[in-house]
């Protein structure tokens, strides 16, 4: 089974949370809690006020398919409450509708396998088109993915379309639903033979079962008519995937594509080299491929380098052949490594790229390649195209970023993407390309950090230059001569001013330029010349140095280990059937109100209406036989626990349901019926349990003795901080700070930039992080529930290392802030002098400080 990247698991943790919370408080309540961004206040769609509507976020190349997949599975355990959900898969187009569909049917993808081990294999996939083979037994007995693009249902007047009309080949759908049952269904035109009469037509029979709605780029289905089409089929749940969201999306998931990187999904930087022509474009992509081919042969597993170049249309300069001619006889490239992917030559169909029998090394094109292809190989783009289309450029880059095998290669050359253009084709290179990481899901700063100059030495191979062209609407009599001769300031055919600039150009000149430009050229200028200065100014992690903090660590049958994770406080683990299996009645109760049971978890009750439409279950059907063994199946293989054996949690979960019908009289029926939120709460008093055996354990160790634990300073012992760094968001304030160890800085509230201005101020400090909460990248120590990441880390000038954990005034006595202090002592105890704990406030903040760093104070 296809193992989840963190970023993927945590996305999946966070719809989880967000899908149970909204089952019973509601959509709004439960994005308030888990929104991506703070504050955003949720907007569901007009017409569809309690149906969850909510956008994950992630860059090109983070999984969005085999997330969606998963995402069937959550959806219906949490929210849906069936065993066999219907799901309405909407992508943008037919191709990526066509490749879904491949990918669900294939039982040997992750895609399939993940659905079938969910479902017992009980998967029916359907394309649209298909719809009529769709029976009543079908939906009954199996989870049913039905995939269409947006543009099937997405239709002002649904006359004329197939999936809105009658069809009598549905009337079995349909057989126990009267006519006056008063349902949001559309019905035959009055003026009709049998006008009034419910339409038998597939967007009813949606609409009968409220289907999940997947939505693949989301940002192609944000319209008012989307919001109609999500009318008409009446979802029970609507979940977006895109890297783009539109605006006032309700984004319940960001991911940074920084965090992509580092969980090894993509390959950056890309280094940008910028030549005079397309020909030495061409011929540096040509050696650079080689020398990467070289590197590869050395790799653990297979690879070989592809380049995409992009050519011009037929009708301009730098065509196809033109570019396969230059291939031929000035690189001597074999023909058979050669492949046209253009819409009259495609040479790619058919293909295995990733095959080592496949001969293919370069790859020419026109616009986009094929939607859906794709290519880890491919490390270079090459484009010797004087027009360029964005979503062509953005496209064939997002090709190049796929990391083979999602694993990070043992050579750094293999971890990095490369782009070559030429001065003669492009204008404003660095800008541009920004822009294109941004529309792939890049933050802004994440597209200025993930492009960089390449910044090789030269050689007699490839001659890089750190020199851009920039082309702007100025009057060039504006300049002097020597200004003119500096820029090699020249005037195009088309009036425009073109110029050289470097980091050899003089500041007061950039300065000049920029008086007479307009914004968006602004912008542009200011690109190239932060672009530039990554040349000569680098922080202290890209020039290799490293912070190393030691860890606290446990003696564990004789043999000391970092503190790493909780399991390590109990290493034998624990017995859940040490646990009472009993539900209060303040935990889980059930009153049967006639048609519908109410539910009450834990003092908040699952209204009505909501019982009515998701749990109703015609009881002639139900499962009447099922018997405590059956239910505790059903349970455990719903609310299985990776660290309690089956056979543990089957015997827990036998004695639950004694207890809930023997003890409590619940009869079966109404436990089956509301089995999916049964295992919920079963599932929550495990995990208090769990909570609770592992905050004795850590009292036991870190509180009462701690005579097995030390910090060291072996290297097996350190966290080192290193060259990544992954804030989910940047500083942007207007502190100028000249000490910390990355060139960003994590964001901060203004009491942790005052914080930090001190930090950064005090000559005894080298330098200092801000420590980015739940990174895998950055230092924590243990708590009872948790782990505790002090806000800055700081490498004193004498080599001791300072912990500093800001807190407003109000939160200095709580119990959290308490422990997070014991935590602190006792590291900067167990440390011989070598670390240093504060727990700092706002009142003589600076002083604080100073007195810490200079032993006049303890750890407040």
């Amino acid at each position: 089974m296809f193992t989840l990247k963190q970023y993927q698991q945590s996305t999946l943790d966070t719809l989880t949370s967000f899908l149970k919370k909204a089952r019973i408080f509601g959509a709004g309540t439960a994005f308030e809690e888990y929104a991506a961004k703070p504050n955003k206040i949720y907007e569901p769609i007009a017409e569809l006020p309690l149906t969850p509507y909510i956008c994950l976020r992630l860059p090109t190349g983070g999984g969005k398919t085999y997330l969606a997949a998963n995402a069937v599975k959550i959806a219906a355990q949490n929210y849906l409450n069936k065993n066999f959900p219907i799901v309405l898969w909407l992508t943008p187009t037919t191709i990526i509708k066509e490749q879904t569909i491949e990918t669900l049917k294939n039982s040997s993808h992750p895609n399939r396998q993940i659905l079938d081990e969910t479902f017992d294999g009980n998967v029916e996939i359907y394309d649209i088109s298909e719809f009529e083979r769709i029976k009543p037994q079908d939906i009954k007995a199996n989870v049913c993915i039905i995939a269409a693009t947006i543009q099937s249902f997405r239709v002002d007047k649904t006359e004329g379309r197939l999936i809105y009309s009658h069809n009598e080949n549905l009337e079995t759908h349909f057989v126990n639903i009267p006519d006056n049952k008063p349902l949001s269904l559309e019905r035959i035109e009055a003026e009709l033979p049998d006008g009034g009469k419910i339409k038998y037509s597939f967007a009813n029979l949606l609409n009968i079962h409220n289907p999940l709605v997947i939505v693949d780029e989301a940002h192609n289905a944000s319209t008012k008519l989307s919001y109609k089409v999500m009318e008409r089929v009446n979802p029970a749940c609507i979940i977006e995937f895109t890297a783009t969201p539109a605006a006032g999306s309700n984004v319940l998931v960001k991911v940074s594509a920084m965090k992509l990187k580092t969980e090894e999904m993509i390959k950056l930087p890309i280094l940008l080299t910028e030549n005079q022509t397309w020909e030495e474009s061409l011929t540096a992509s040509v050696l650079m491929r080689r020398k990467l081919a070289e590197t590869a042969v050395k790799d653990e597993q297979y690879i070989r380098p592809v380049v995409l170049i992009q050519a011009e249309n037929e009708n301009r300069d730098i065509t196809v052949d033109v570019i396969k001619k230059y291939l031929l006889e000035n690189e001597k490239i074999e023909p058979e490594q050669i492949a046209i992917a253009t819409g009259e030559q495609r040479e790619l169909d058919n293909i295995d790229i990733l095959s080592k029998d496949c001969k293919i090394q370069y790859i020419i094109t026109k616009q986009a390649l094929k939607e859906g292809w794709d290519c880890p190989f491919a490390y270079i783009f090459c484009s010797a195209a004087n027009t360029k289309s964005a979503k062509d450029v953005e496209q064939l880059l997002g090709r190049v970023l796929r990391m083979p095998y999602a694993a990070r290669r043992n050579n750094e050359e293999l971890n990095k993407a490369y782009a070559f253009v030429s001065r003669s084709c492009w204008t404003n290179s660095v800008s541009f390309l920004q822009d294109k990481l941004v529309s792939m899901g890049f933050e802004d700063w994440e597209a200025e950090n993930a492009l960089q100059p390449n910044l090789m030495p030269d050689t007699s191979e490839i001659q890089n230059r750190n020199e851009f062209s920039f082309t702007a609407k100025l009057d060039t009599s504006y300049f002097t001569q020597t200004e003119v001769k500096i820029l090699e300031l020249r005037q195009n055919q088309n009036g425009y001013a073109v110029m050289k600039l470097s980091k050899y150009t003089p500041g007061e000149l950039f300065e000049k330029i920029k008086t007479k430009l307009s914004e968006s050229e602004k912008k542009a200028l200011k690109n190239i010349a932060d672009f530039i200065s990554k040349a000569s100014i680098l922080s202290p992690a890209q020039r290799g140095e490293e912070i190393s903090v030691p860890q606290l660590c446990l003696n564990i049958s004789g043999e000391w280990e970092a503190v790493t994770d909780k399991e390590q406080y109990l290493s034998d683990g624990w017995n859940l059937l040490d646990c009472k299996a009993e539900l209060l009645p303040s935990e889980f109760s059930i009153e049967n109100k006639g048609k519908t049971f109410e539910i009450d978890i834990n003092g908040n009750k699952i209204t009505n209406r909501y019982i009515q439409e998701t749990l109703a279950i015609d009881l002639d059907n139900l499962e009447s036989n099922w018997t405590n063994s059956e239910l505790s199946r059903w349970l455990d293989k719903n609310i299985r626990q990776p660290d309690i054996e089956q056979s543990v949690l089957l015997e827990f979960l036998r004695k639950m349901i004694d207890y809930l019908n023997l003890t409590r009289n619940i009869p079966f029926t109404p436990l089956i019926r509301t089995k999916f939120i049964l295992a919920e709460v079963i599932s929550n008093k495990i995990g208090r349990y769990r909570t609770e055996a592992y905050s004795k354990a850590y009292r036991e160790l870190f509180v009462i003795s701690n005579q097995n634990i030390e910090t060291k300073s072996e290297s097996d012992f350190l966290f080192k901080f290193g060259q990544e760094y992954q804030p989910l968001s940047i500083y942007e304030g207007t502190t100028k700070f000249n000490k910390h160890f990355y060139e960003h800085i994590g964001a901060m509230n203004k009491e942790e930039e005052n914080c930090a201005a001190v930090i950064d101020s005090l000559e005894e400090v080298k330098y200092w992080v801000r420590n980015i909460e739940r990174s895998n990248y950055s230092f924590f120590l243990p708590t009872s529930t948790d782990k505790f990441y002090p806000d800055f880390i700081a490498l004193l000038t004498d080599g001791r290392i300072l912990a500093a954990e800001y807190k407003g005034g109000h939160l200095l006595s709580n119990d959290d802030t308490k422990e997070k202090e014991n935590i602190g002592r006792l590291w900067q105890e167990k440390s011989s002098g070598k670390c240093l704990f504060l727990l700092s406030s706002k009142e003589n903040l600076e002083q604080q400080i100073i007195d810490k760093i200079k032993g006049k104070q303890k750890c407040r």
